[in-house]
């Protein structure tokens, strides 16, 4: 059992993809990495396999989308900790150490692992600081205005768990939706330091989702249902989160249940 499971998801993107492994691999640890490759006809697989570590373990099938490629290397992830990362961002070495580091110090049963900041093209810190040592990750979002991308390191048991059962049907489910699971029942340290960068490609997922949370409007409803829940379970205090999270549910809801019903 490695101590981390670093998981990336990749679709026609081979040189970025090849870069970032290359890079993670060169790097010593108790880690391995998992890369889907996700349909991809440019080379991805046979440039991937160019690549010698028992540390690597590369699948690949048809395009299914980004949540059955994330469901899939999560549930193979052998690691105490396991890590979603994007294959166009980009980790620093001294990032990674740290990242190992935490995972190899004792941790509280009811947290649920790490967050970290990414750095911006400048050098600065992406998004607010996380302002307390220990939350969770709902109450980061509502009453301590943290947005913006994160990168989560969680303990693999939760992630496991917090999977949805019904993955296979949808293109596309946040990772907001495990992080509702989780954070209605543990908490997370935050790390106010940087990892990495996090980049934003021309017509990747960032720039399209709002046509992706239309098409499975099921998991976004299923997130806003869980944030509202948190708010009753008191794992965050703003009345105007919840509510929000309310008026989202709704929506998503009923948009869900027509596309069942227009469902030959």
């Amino acid at each position: 059992m490695p101590l981390l499971s670093i998981c990336i998801p990749t679709y026609r993107r081979r040189d970025m993809v090849v870069a970032l492994i290359g890079g993670i691999l060169t790097q010593p640890g108790d880690f391995e990495v998992l890369v889907h490759v996700d349909g991809s006809d440019d080379g991805t697989v046979e440039a991937l396999g160019g690549i010698v570590d028992q540390r690597l373990r590369i699948t690949a099938g048809p395009n299914a989308g980004r949540a059955m490629a994330m469901t899939r290397m999560v549930r193979n992830a052998r690691g105490q900790f396991v890590m979603i990362y994007d294959d166009d961002d980009k980790l620093d070495a001294a990032g990674l150490a740290l990242i190992l580091s935490d995972c190899g110090l004792p941790l509280d049963d009811r947290c649920c692992g790490y967050i970290y900041h990414y750095r911006t093209p400048d050098g600065g810190r992406q998004g607010p600081a996380f302002g307390t040592p220990r939350s969770n990750f709902l109450k980061l979002r509502a009453d301590q205005g943290v947005t913006g991308d994160k990168r989560e390191v969680v303990r693999g048991d939760l992630l496991k768990a917090a999977l949805e059962p019904r993955a296979e049907e949808f293109r596309r489910i946040p990772t907001s939706l495990y992080w509702a699971r989780i954070a209605l029942t543990h908490d997370v340290i935050c790390r106010e330091l940087t990892i990495g960068e996090h980049t934003y490609q021309a017509g990747g997922m960032t720039a399209n989702i709002s046509k992706m949370k239309h098409r499975d409007p099921w998991p976004i409803y299923l997130t806003h249902l869980l944030r509202l829940r948190g708010w009753f379970w008191g794992r965050y205090r703003s009345p105007r989160f919840a509510l929000r999270s309310a008026v989202a549910a709704a929506h998503y809801g009923w948009r869900a249940l027509a596309a069942r019903v227009a469902r030959p």
